[in-house]
């Protein structure tokens, strides 16, 4: 029996609003301390002025803690300024086009008679079959405006452009999104909403529209009215458009008060952030820190000036400004990452001060670098002693060192530490073994300063023939591409979402993961480190040529080589790391000083760590080798383009950088009935088909049989928010997961599994719910690692079939559709190694919950992730359940979030509710900071309910 208070809790909220710095040093004298810096913020969502001023009353703001989103809560505002005018909405309806392009044809009184009459909205390549790419179009028509609105500006509604235009009222340009070449960027998902000045309206007459549009890849012209939907937190005009999957970001504001006792003047106090989503501005008392436009990297500013001490409270701001279109995927908004207080002597260990190399390893003795900078901010110089030890992962010293120099006032110095660790445990795969360096800082017989910096000592190696080895062993990268999105989570960090992530990922068989597109939380380099995964650690999406409108390419030319720097110089300790990704598929691969833009980022790299490799993801390869784009790279990443293996062995190291693209729904099948028989349909109701093997599979294969490629990242291990190829609304998430969003395992998960995998398993699909089709035949497909696979039917088998006989990665069955248990047996020199089934189920009945984890931490964010089943009287999920689920949590947690794997739901993430998809959805729970238990209820109307305990401890 537990005791629970009896008040359904809605969210985590911490009352204080006061914290007062405490060490989390215990007995670390005067060394450094270290404070979370993440609870007791408040929130607003929007612009408002003054809230940078200490005086400024926040009461009424939301109280959070960070890492926060505000976007995935539904708090977001569009950037997007209507003005207030009366709004026609002017694309539905017949209009005349022409393909080509002339400036004259915006004149109200050119004579359009001769062009195409074409019924909007529409693609041009539908209505007028203009398939050609990068190619210009004019649209017209006459529009009359009501003579009411006399003397009154207008808003003209243009709905939504592929990709770039400009828009002329009665021959004067009233707007225009994205840009022309040859700066082109596109804005084909962004709603155009252009004023009209009343000055140029013919008010009950005759008005001419002229639209000027260029295309620069696929569809073409004006395709969509415009018209606003809003479901959840989903808007279809959000100017993030699909990318964004059409949530909204907008501005916001934090504010969070503190204070400092007396007893820390004298030190130095800075502020670090591991990152806010985007172009932040800072404030302490009512002054600016800085800006930091680059929203995945992580900074401090110095407080030391401008603090106050004692009983006098101290205002730390933040705004973050998000103006969408600025990402291909969804980016989240706000202090989405860890904040943390740092105090320290004026003689410290500077801010990523710590760099550990291995220059000389072998099985009898490592050679361990270690260059530490320590900076003096007296007035003095100083004579500082650094103690360096090394501590394995039993806890038991190394090696050790200590040196004596001078730093001299206002200075930083390095120093330079040569140690040898005997018999040393190699960091590898299979034993993630982890030392740490544990420095000291030691002043006039004091220590001022204390630091621990974990490594790892192994050797690797990318091969121009043979691929990459690791402590000279041969690996196979088995990689995937991860965007930074925690699903129902959004983009706030939860370092156990990152770990099941990797778990799931793990249990496939991947080893490998590349931060697309952008550098990752330091959580997940942590979770790599110490699970035993390799990286690519990639900096960029794009440079100068932006691919979306208010992207990095604003950026580019100021903050590039700052951003690169810290990147490195934050992650370069970190083991799981093997390549530098400068880029990818950025467009200057194709630019005359191609050569130039690479040669300075790889120049930065190198410099700040020479002891790993520097690659760029080429999408286009050749352009890549033409311009001289990948000459400075040390390894060369391919995107995709598969014939560039054999092209290019031989003459570069290789990586298959991104891979596959393969799309499909987690339960979605997409059998139709034609002409007697059952076929396939690839895409169905903005559902993508699981019989998705081609793309995947041809990747899998050619990689395989280019062992001087040193492996591949498939996009992607998880679906994310955003970016729904091959649709756009009202499907909001993508398809291209390994697992869907929620961590549920699609079918293609069994496919890599298959191949990634030595522990004997088969994996059937589809379901065998197919009432109405029977005696249709069924295609029955089955991924193995095993020799062959029988299958039956009712215990009756229907033949044996092996994979020496094809050139596919699974054995397809035809099997006429009969209700009851189809099982495959997989074999090993004809002996049954494992088997599966699919059971043909009866009706929903019963509510299974599942937790991840029984036990979590009463931290305030651990998580335990539950999974919901709609069974059938004998337990059997049901495929086909879509129950609406509603849940109540009682006691010593929250429901983080809800969500249920279907791309197309537009229902809260934040809810206590979730509809089922394909008879599985799925319920976060997030710890409080109180030991007790939780208990998690789950109903459904006409499903016997359940419940779940989960102890926080």
């Amino acid at each position: 029996m537990f005791n629970f208070k009896q008040i359904p809790i809605a969210c985590l909220i911490i009352s204080s609003l006061i914290a007062t710095l405490t060490s989390v040093c215990a007995g670390a004298g005067e060394t450094r301390q270290i404070q979370s810096f993440d609870s007791d913020w408040r929130f607003y969502a929007g612009e408002i002025n003054g809230a940078e001023k200490s005086e400024y009353d926040d009461s009424s703001w939301h109280k959070v803690d960070v890492p926060h989103d505000w976007s995935i809560e539904g708090l977001a505002h569009s950037e997007t300024k209507i003005e207030d005018a009366p709004e026609l909405h002017i694309v539905g309806g017949e209009w005349k086009f022409s393909k080509g392009d002339d400036i004259l044809w915006k004149d109200p009184d050119f004579n359009d008679d001769s062009w195409q009459t074409v019924k909007l909205p529409s693609t041009w390549e539908e209505q007028s079959n203009y398939t050609r790419d990068n190619v210009y179009g004019w649209f017209r028509r006459e529009l009359t405006i009501p003579a009411d609105l006399q003397g009154k500006d207008i808003l003209i509604n243009v709905g939504k452009i592929d990709d770039s235009d400009e828009t002329y009222f009665n021959g004067v340009k009233v707007g225009g999104l994205g840009q022309f070449p040859p700066d082109y960027v596109s804005a084909w998902d962004i709603c155009r909403h252009y004023k009209v000045p009343h000055e140029i309206i013919r008010y009950g007459g005759k008005n001419s529209i002229a639209v000027r549009v260029y295309d620069g890849l696929s569809r073409g012209g004006i395709y969509n009215d415009g018209a606003k939907v809003t479901e959840g937190p989903f808007e279809s005009t959000c100017p993030g458009g699909s990318g964004a999957g059409y949530i909204n970001a907008g501005t916001g504001w934090y504010r969070k008060a503190f204070k400092l006792p007396k007893t820390i003047q004298g030190k130095r106090v800075f502020i670090e952030f591991d990152g806010v989503y985007m172009n932040s501005d800072v404030w302490l008392n009512g002054v600016h820190l800085g800006n930091r436009p680059y929203g995945y990297s992580s900074f401090q500013y110095e407080l030391t000036p401008h603090l106050k001490f004692g009983d006098e409270k101290n205002v730390l701001a933040v705004r973050a400004k998000v103006q969408q279109p600025c990402s291909r995927w969804y980016s989240g908004a706000g202090i989405y990452r860890h904040v943390r207080l740092t105090v320290t002597d004026s003689v410290h260990i500077a801010k990523w001060g710590t760099y550990v190399t291995t220059p000389e390893v072998s099985e009898k003795e490592a050679t361990v670098r270690v260059e530490t900078k320590i900076r003096n901010q007296s007035t003095s110089a100083q004579q500082v002693m650094l103690e360096t030890v090394i501590v394995d992962d039993t806890g038991r010293e190394a090696a050790n060192s200590s040196v004596i120099q001078t730093v001299e006032a206002d200075s930083i110095s390095v120093f330079e530490q040569f140690l040898k660790v005997p018999k040393p445990k190699l960091w590898s795969l299979e034993n993630p073994r982890l030392y740490r360096i544990e420095s000291k800082v030691h002043v006039n017989g004091r220590t001022a300063d204390a630091c621990v910096t974990p490594f790892g000592i192994r050797t690797f190696e990318f091969t121009i023939d043979k691929g990459f080895f690791l402590n000279g062993r041969h690996v196979d990268v088995k990689g995937v591409c991860l965007h930074h999105d925690q699903g129902c989570l959004g983009a706030a960090v939860h370092t156990r979402a990152f770990e099941r992530q990797l778990e799931i990922m793990k249990s496939m068989g991947c080893n490998a993961i590349r931060t697309s597109h952008n550098p990752p939380a330091p959580e997940l380099l942590d979770l790599c480190d110490s699970m035993g995964f390799l990286v690519m650690d990639e900096a960029f999406d794009e440079w100068k040529r932006a691919k979306t409108l208010y992207g990095y390419g604003r950026f580019f030319d100021e903050w590039s080589e700052r951003d690169m720097t810290d990147m490195i110089q934050r992650d370069r300790n970190h083991p799981s790391v093997i390549l530098w990704s400068i880029g990818n598929e950025i467009p200057e691969q194709d630019n005359a000083n191609a050569y130039e833009m690479s040669k300075r980022l790889v120049d930065i790299c190198h410099k700040e760590d020479p002891t790993r490799p520097v690659t760029s993801a080429c999408n286009s390869p050749a352009s890549a080798v033409k311009n001289g784009f990948s000459k400075p790279l040390d390894v060369f990443g391919v995107n995709y383009q598969m014939p560039f293996y054999q092209k290019l062995k031989g003459k570069e190291k290789l990586i298959a950088s991104e891979t596959a693209s393969a799309v499909s729904t987690r339960g979605e099948y997409n059998l139709v009935r034609d002409s007697g028989t059952l076929k396939i349909v690839k895409e169905l109701n903005n559902q993508c088909t699981s019989y998705d093997g081609s793309t995947a599979e041809s990747t899998l294969k050619a990689v395989k049989s280019a062992p001087w490629v040193a492996g591949q990242f498939a996009w992607t291990g998880f679906d994310y928010i955003g970016e729904p190829t091959p649709f756009d609304w009202p499907s909001v998430s993508s398809y291209f997961g390994i697992v869907d969003l929620c961590g549920f395992p699609k079918d293609r998960y069994f496919l890599y599994q298959s191949q990634w995998t030595d522990k004997s398993m088969v994996h059937i699909l589809p379901h065998w719910n197919w009432q109405g089709l029977e005696d249709q035949e069924i295609p029955v497909w089955c991924y193995s690692n095993c020799e062959s696979v029988e299958l039956f039917l009712n215990g009756k088998s229907l033949g044996e079939k092996k994979f020496s006989d094809t050139q596919d990665l699974h054995l397809v069955w035809k099997v006429p559709y009969a209700a009851g248990t189809l099982k495959a047996v997989a074999k090993n020199n004809g002996n049954a190694a494992c088997s599966d089934e699919v059971q043909t189920t009866g009706a929903p009945a019963k509510i299974v919950l599942t937790p991840d984890r029984t036990e979590i931490s009463a931290d305030g964010e651990d998580l335990s992730y539950v999974k919901i089943e709609i069974v059938d009287q004998e337990g059997r999920v049901c495929p086909n359940a879509e129950n609406q689920v509603k849940f109540k949590i009682e006691g010593e947690g929250v429901i983080a979030g809800v969500d249920n794997g279907n791309p197309i739901s537009h229902e809260h993430f934040k809810a206590c509710e979730r509809k089922a998809f394909h008879g599985l959805c799925l319920a976060v729970v997030q710890s409080k900071r109180e030991r007790g238990a939780i208990r998690l209820s789950a109903e459904s109307e006409g499903l016997q309910a359940t419940e779940v305990i989960i102890q926080v401890k």
